[in-house]
């Protein structure tokens, strides 16, 4: 009897131990899940954070990029106005002896002096 005591005694630890072990395995398992669950939403976050990183660069970038080609267009302009003036002038100029001349060629029609 002492025997079969020892035996129930000890299968009923094993059985309260086997018992404990499904619940601390089961906490574990879940511990386990939500570790992993949190480890890829961290990734996801950095991959987020990364992403918009990029972004406000690639952003930024394109702002200066911009800027620049602001800057050299509105330089550039005063090269064209140099140039639109230079040639408003040489019209002028051009017209001007036009003008000169046919005044002389419209006198010499008014008053009949051809082959003089």
């Amino acid at each position: 009897q002492n025997q079969a005591a020892t035996q129930m005694v000890l299968i009923n630890k094993l059985q309260t131990d086997t018992k404990q072990r499904v619940v601390l395995y089961d906490a574990l398992t879940k511990s386990l899940k939500t570790a992993q669950q949190q480890d890829v939403a961290h990734r996801i976050n950095e991959i987020g954070v990364e992403t918009d990183q990029e972004a406000q660069a690639a952003m930024a970038a394109i702002g200066t990029a911009t800027n620049q080609r602001m800057a050299d267009m509105m330089e550039a302009h005063e090269d064209h106005m140099v140039f639109a003036r230079k040639v408003l002038e040489q019209k002028a100029k051009a017209d001007e002896r036009f003008a000169r001349r046919f005044e002389k060629i419209v006198e010499k029609h008014d008053k009949n002096l051809y082959g003089s």
